[in-house]
């Protein structure tokens, strides 16, 4: 549920608008917001000035805001409004694939153990003197899961270490290998580890964007 959520759902698109609106507005401005220049850039493929943190997706061909990283597993942006959608679906995978490895170790112990009573309970000259072949030939599907789910989890793990990492400290993933906050000031929009998760995974939407408020006021102006 939460893989298709994660596709389908917006993950935080930048409306565009007619170029002729902004043409005036190409340079990039800057704003001091709270002891902070914020830079706002141009986007001539989508014709605005996006916001900070913001990207332009090759893939999708859209600007999105708190542009994360293009996911091709979920064939979308995991951007503003749909990273929360991305980063349960990590969690619930990897739930999923300890529990599908668990319950293969199950069945294999089980099955191993009704084998190993019931040799016990054979006549002599019925009995397996090869128990171990005769599982290894029955479980082994169950085997090859066990041995998928454990290659699964290096990488899901890692990814959940990873993201888990980057909402704590209130950053992207183009932000960390870019090293964007690699400077004296550190990260700007770190504001301790709870409002971090606040930040990230419970976003307020914002009634205009900066791009409504400029062409707002400079229609005004004219």
């Amino acid at each position: 549920i939460f893989l298709v959520i994660a596709s389908f759902s917006d993950p935080g698109i930048i409306r565009r608008f007619p170029s002729e609106k902004v043409q005036e507005e190409r340079k990039h401005i800057k704003i001091n917001q709270l002891g902070y220049l914020r830079e706002y850039r141009y986007c001539s493929t989508c014709s605005i000035i996006r916001p900070n943190r913001s990207t332009h997706c090759g893939d999708c061909n859209n600007c999105v805001e708190r542009f994360d990283h293009h996911c091709p597993w979920i064939g979308n942006c995991a951007g503003k409004r749909n990273y929360k959608y991305f980063y349960i679906f990590l969690v619930l995978l990897n739930i999923l694939t300890v529990f599908i490895g668990a319950f293969c170790i199950v069945y294999i112990a089980k099955y191993v153990h009704d084998k190993v009573n019931e040799n016990k309970k054979a006549p002599v000259g019925e009995k397996l003197d090869h128990i171990g072949a005769v599982s290894l030939n029955k479980c082994i599907i169950s085997i090859f899961v066990i041995i998928y789910c454990g290659l699964s989890m290096i990488f899901t793990t890692g990814l959940i270490i990873y993201h888990t990492r980057l909402v704590s400290n209130n950053m992207t993933t183009k932000e960390e290998l870019k090293k964007f906050f690699v400077n004296p000031f550190g990260n700007p929009y770190k504001r301790g580890c709870c409002q971090n998760w606040s930040n990230v995974l419970c976003p307020r939407k914002n009634k205009k964007s900066l791009l409504d408020q400029l062409v707002w006021i400079k229609e005004k102006e004219n």
